[in-house]
């Protein structure tokens, strides 16, 4: 999947998502594609470096 599709792609899910634990996880693959680290994206999402998907 090229990159700019998968920002727009979970962008949309993103926006529709309504159970808090999938929003997280689509933002999760979002900052990871955006290149960010495990605790980077822990920090922002507000959970452990563990349940990071960016692993």
């Amino acid at each position: 999947m090229e990159q700019t599709q998968g920002f727009i792609e979970i962008e949309a899910l993103m926006k529709k998502e309504k159970d808090r634990r999938m929003f997280e996880h689509y933002q999760d693959i979002y900052l990871h594609l955006k290149e960010k680290n495990a605790q980077e994206i822990s920090e922002v999402i507000g959970r452990t470096e563990r349940t990071s998907t960016n692993k």
